[in-house]
């Protein structure tokens, strides 16, 4: 593929993952890591991730900070750092074939449970912690080092922590709390890939290319947000990762 073709194809990818993000808070390490790994391989694809994901939280930080709680926030990223650095240490060692089906049924997996229940189920029902909140935080943590273990391998963390907000929060809620965990994962992320080798400058050429789509789509995505059914946009997405995940975990066999 012309070099050309290659950073056309990556800007419209981090559009679309920018757009997701801007409407549901999450989804666009899932969709960037694994539409850039069909373009430019696991490894290069999981550095240009990495640095994209602080930018594109950065955006949308401002709008959703005030509805961010520090309590649930520091429950979930505390272990989450944890799993960051187990994850990014395995991820050092791995082949670029393992790492391959890693990226795949990670992002595959949560595509069939978005396709499957795109909405909580009866559930999500909480617009903050509740009186008692042992329980959410004690869940969160799990689903926090979980999710730092698998973004540590892929930056692609989402998969648990979507789950568990999904579960317990309101879209709404959930969303900030989203935006605001997974600025902090990625800004943690970033130097550990670094210190870990992970990261190499000459792979980064890409990026400024990568910055107009990004902004564009997380404006369209905050923009759009507030109109669109999310049973039918939730079920949308994840038809789309569950097909991309298959695609490259055939392209590892």
């Amino acid at each position: 593929m012309a070099p050309a073709m290659q950073i056309a194809l990556s800007m419209a990818s981090i559009g679309i993952a920018l757009t997701v993000k801007g409407i549901t808070g999450f989804g666009s390490g899932l969709l960037t890591v694994t539409l850039l790994t069909l373009i430019w391989g696991p490894r290069d694809a999981i550095a240009i991730s990495a640095c994209t994901e602080i930018v594109a939280c950065s955006i949308l930080v401002p709008q959703a900070w005030r509805a961010m709680d520090a309590k649930l926030l520091v429950a979930l990223f505390l272990p989450m750092m944890l799993g960051l650095w187990i994850g990014t240490g395995l991820l050092a060692v791995i082949t670029d074939a393992w790492l391959t089906v890693c990226v795949g049924g990670a992002v595959a997996l949560s595509g069939m449970y978005l396709s499957a229940r795109p909405v909580a189920g009866g559930r999500g029902e909480l617009d903050g912690l509740p009186t008692q909140p042992a329980k959410v935080l004690a869940i969160g943590g799990l689903a926090g080092f979980l999710g730092g273990l698998l973004g540590g391998l892929t930056t692609a963390s989402g998969p648990p922590v979507i789950i568990y907000g999904r579960y317990f929060f309101t879209d709404a809620f959930g969303r900030a709390q989203f935006i605001g965990l997974f600025f902090l994962s990625s800004a943690t992320l970033l130097p550990m890939l670094i210190f870990r080798g992970v990261i190499q400058a000459d792979g980064l050429w890409r990026l400024p290319f990568l910055i107009p789509p990004m902004f564009l789509g997380a404006a369209l995505g905050a923009w759009l947000s507030p109109n669109l059914s999310r049973e039918q946009f939730g079920r949308l997405v994840g038809f789309v990762l569950a097909g991309a995940g298959l695609a490259l975990l055939k392209t590892s066999l």
